[in-house]
């Protein structure tokens, strides 16, 4: 809970924790061993992870506080490695970084996105107002090899899922990653409450039939309850 990536409980340290400083490697050995255990899965864990996220939906309803779902996407970069199983085409967020222009500095060589071998992961978090977030889901997936998905098919399953457990007793947060008309009206058919922040350069289709830029709908929206 108190680490981050660049400090993450390591194996050896993790040994000495279970059976002590000088019985560290049988410490490693035995987690290696539960780790390579054929008689769980990581179903297990999903499961535990849900459990845990609907206590905490049914905690914040009894409270009478509003139950959010943080969706978030992202990826994981592997940008040295070729071997590992699963690994696919992902847009570098760290090569943006550092492609963007300094002050006094040289532009950067061009403004394509650079893409690395890694992972595409999803995690959804359940958090109220105050407290603590808990994890509710997390997932890895590959968009090639023999266990090849898409985004919005893996992200479907789970909005599926979602809808069917908890319904319109929460309210989902998307960034701009979701915004666009297949999610939107798969959210809408499902009858979700959400927070979805759009991209600005996207339209929307009026009573009209006609696209309207979102920011001045949101404008005239304004003034007519101004009026």
């Amino acid at each position: 809970m108190h680490r981050n990536r660049n400090q993450g409980l390591l194996l050896s340290e993790l040994g000495d924790h279970l059976l002590g400083g000088e019985r560290g490697p049988a410490g490693v050995k035995r987690i290696a061993s539960l780790l390579h255990s054929i008689r769980w899965g990581s179903e297990m864990i999903l499961k535990y992870l849900w459990r845990g996220a609907h206590e905490k939906v049914r905690e914040l309803l009894k409270s009478g506080e509003a139950a959010y779902v943080i969706w978030d996407e992202s990826v994981l970069e592997k940008s040295e490695s070729l071997k590992a199983e699963g690994l696919c085409a992902v847009r570098s967020t760290k090569a943006a970084r550092l492609k963007r222009i300094k002050p006094g500095y040289f532009n950067p060589p061009t403004d394509r996105p650079i893409f690395v071998p890694g992972f595409n992961w999803l995690q959804i978090l359940v958090t109220g107002m105050t407290g603590a977030p808990v994890l509710a889901h997390l997932r890895w997936w590959t968009t090639r090899g023999e266990k090849a998905s898409k985004k919005r098919l893996e992200e479907g399953k789970i909005l599926r899922k979602v809808a069917k457990l908890w319904g319109k007793t929460v309210i989902h947060i998307w960034d701009r990653g979701f915004a666009g008309s297949p999610w939107t009206t798969l959210a809408l058919d499902h009858q979700l409450r959400f927070i979805l922040r759009w991209n600005k350069s996207y339209h929307l289709i009026g009573p009209d039939g006609r696209k309207h830029a979102v920011w001045k709908i949101s404008l005239a929206n304004a003034h007519g309850n101004i009026a």
